[in-house]
C-alpha cells in the first residue's frame, strides 16, 4: 500500500518595499532595482513624489513625508501618490500590509532617505523589517 500525501508549501508572504527617490528625481530612478527586487521574491512600490497643488514653491517637507505614509500604509501597488488608493482605516500601522502581512521595506535616496526617516517615525513599525 502506498500513501502519497500533498503537502502545499506555504511561501511567507512577500516583502513590499517602498522605493522613495530624492529631490529632481523620480519613480524611474528604481526601474533597475524594480527588477531586482522582484526577481528576489518582493514587491517594489516606488512613489512618485509631488508638489502639492499651489506648485514647488508652496511645497514642505512634510508634504513629501505625508505622501511616503499614506504610499506605505497603501494596499494598492500603486499608492495614492500615484493615482492609487490609501486604506489605512485611521490606523497608521503598516502591520496589516501585504498578503497576510508580509511586512515592509522603506528605502529612500538623498532626500528621500530622510523622507523614510520621517516616515517611519510618523508609522508605528510593528511589521517592517529594515528603514
Amino acid at each position: 500500500v502506498e500513501i502519497k500525501m500533498n503537502v502545499a508549501r506555504q511561501r511567507p508572504p512577500p516583502l513590499e518595499v517602498v522605493l522613495v527617490h530624492g529631490a529632481g528625481g523620480g519613480s524611474w530612478e528604481w526601474v533597475l532595482w524594480e527588477r531586482e527586487l522582484a526577481a528576489a521574491g518582493m514587491r517594489p512600490r516606488p512613489i512618485e513624489l509631488m508638489p502639492v497643488q499651489q506648485g514647488y514653491e508652496k511645497t514642505e517637507f512634510s508634504d513629501y513625508v505625508d505622501q511616503v505614509v499614506a504610499h506605505s500604509l497603501s494596499r494598492d501597488l500603486a499608492g495614492p501618490a500615484n493615482g492609487g488608493e490609501a486604506d489605512t482605516g485611521g490606523d497608521l500601522s503598516v502591520s496589516g500590509l501585504g498578503e497576510g502581512g508580509g511586512g515592509v521595506v522603506l528605502v529612500g535616496a538623498s532626500m528621500g532617505g530622510m523622507l523614510v526617516l520621517k516616515a517611519a517615525h510618523r508609522i508605528q513599525m510593528s511589521n517592517t523589517q529594515r528603514v
